[in-house]
């Protein structure tokens, strides 16, 4: 009887393990399946197919995302179904979750998984392997003919300890990158959800604002094996909301021995928290600060204030911590005024905390599943229309109609990184200044400086030669 399952996720740019799959990896064979898992890039798709083909699983599990890194799963599940209908093609993820309904809409997809996966896809590995009905599962959506049918939601579980990452079925060298000076960083989660509100964000609609936490106990083991075995030497805690439980948070930090980063919210931040981060191996903070307008914090339904954002900038220059304060401009509802306030408090923040760096201004970007996505069809936006079209999604193609000079936001971050972040490299010094005074008087028309940047990037004759005269950092010393 078939017992074997294939797992596959296309990497990202952002490197990272794939977490939710080694999760599901996990609970798959705690019930017995036979896992192989593949974590690759999107040029080995006929390799994985081959695969795939040669051992009829008795499924094949993707897990996609709401980006370009769709086309390689839409292409691997047309190419086993083109060759072989019987093997099931089975969706999970952010975006089956999101549009369970458009996913089985394809000939090319059997089933979706809705949500949380572990204890859905046990159940639907068991009721494929006997041939049972799936109509009592919890969390999945699946087809009989042409017709739909979409289970309700499962309870989410509270022992998030049940199950863990099994490493072994990835090879972690692939998923180290360096960070804040160490070489061998790891991304790691300590919970999921988060109960917060904000307009802009995912987490909502999939995690229905509900937060559970790993056991300290748990991460402690998990960090200790990976610096026994892998020998990593720092880690991100990727968690959407890191301090939400403060005393197994110190716990943590307290015991792991190993620097670290993690992602906060502004107004949780006091002395309190910075005096034990700061003892215990902290080297930044990610603050999701995302505008400089009281307006637009509170359409977003951010719950903090302006204030807040300022005063944890200070307390990362206090302690001797960078702040990573991310921000987002283009906004259902945000006026040029708006605007100019985030720029105003990016200066602010700059000029006053070295130790601050600065994210962005991103272009806002009408992700299914959040209240400004609604919000941005209600003006204008138009989805894409089909599966292959969100393949092709991202903040530089998808039309705000509510945007009037989409060009200008668009050369924010360009401005913001080199009027304020002082890049290396030969473009700083060239066009640093140029920067300056598009940052100081609000001017973002015409920015052609971004041209001569991406030529001199992509020309490697002229780079030698501006190499030579101005240094390696733009400065002309070398």
């Amino acid at each position: 009887m078939n017992n074997r399952i294939f797992l596959v996720q296309f990497k990202l740019e952002y490197k990272a393990p794939p977490l939710g799959l080694l999760y599901i990896a996990d609970a798959l064979e705690k019930s017995g399946f036979a896992v192989k898992l593949f974590y690759v890039n999107s040029n080995e798709v006929e390799n994985v197919s081959r695969q795939i083909l040669a051992e009829k699983p008795l499924f094949a599990g993707l897990s996609c995302f709401t980006s370009h890194a769709l086309k390689p799963s839409i292409l691997l599940s047309k190419m086993i179904k083109k060759s072989n209908q019987r093997i099931p093609i089975v969706w999970g993820g952010i975006h089956a979750s999101l549009f369970p309904e458009e996913c089985l809409n394809e000939d090319y997809i059997d089933m979706v998984v809705i949500g949380e996966g572990e204890k859905n896809i046990v159940r639907l590995a068991e009721n494929l392997k006997f041939c049972r009905s799936l109509e009592n599962i919890e969390g999945i959506g699946y087809k009989v003919g042409k017709k739909q049918f979409i289970t309700p939601a499962g309870v989410f579980y509270d022992n998030l300890d049940e199950y863990e990452p099994a490493w072994k079925h990835i090879n972690l060298e692939d998923c180290l990158k360096e960070d804040f000076g160490r070489k061998r960083v790891i991304s790691l989660i300590t919970s999921r959800g988060c109960p917060f509100n904000c307009a802009f964000c995912w987490n909502i609609n999939f995690y229905k604002r509900r937060w559970r936490g790993i056991s300290a106990r748990k991460i402690i083991e998990q960090i200790n094996h990976l610096k026994k075995n892998h020998k990593i030497d720092g880690v991100i805690f990727e968690d959407s909301n890191f301090l939400i439980d403060k005393k197994k948070v110190f716990q943590i930090v307290h015991n792991i021995m190993i620097d670290w980063g993690a992602s906060v919210r502004a107004e949780a931040l006091n002395d309190e928290v910075m005096a034990v981060f700061k003892e215990n191996g902290c080297k930044f903070l990610f603050v999701g600060a995302e505008s400089g307008s009281q307006k637009m914090l509170d359409l977003m339904h951010k719950d903090i204030k302006v204030k807040d954002i300022i005063n944890a900038a200070r307390l990362c220059e206090k302690y001797d911590i960078i702040g990573r304060f991310s921000f987002m401009a283009g906004f259902p509802g945000e006026t040029e005024s708006d605007l100019f306030n985030t720029m105003d408090l990016i200066t602010q923040l700059v000029d006053k905390y070295k130790r601050v760096k600065i994210f962005g201004p991103k272009l806002f970007t009408p992700y299914p599943g959040t209240e400004f996505y609604e919000k941005a069809i209600e003006l204008g936006f138009k989805p894409p229309a089909e599966l292959k079209n969100w393949a092709d999604f991202t903040r530089n193609r998808c039309h705000l109609p509510w945007v009037k000079n989409k060009a200008a936001i668009e050369s924010l971050q360009f401005i913001n990184m080199l009027a304020h972040n002082y890049p290396k490299g030969i473009m700083g010094g060239l066009v640093k200044k140029i920067e300056e005074y598009r940052w100081k008087n609000k001017f973002l028309l015409f920015p052609f400086e971004i041209k001569l940047v991406s030529f001199l990037h992509a020309n490697q004759r002229v780079n030698r030669l501006l190499t030579k005269i101005y240094g390696d950092d733009g400065t002309g010393k070398e």
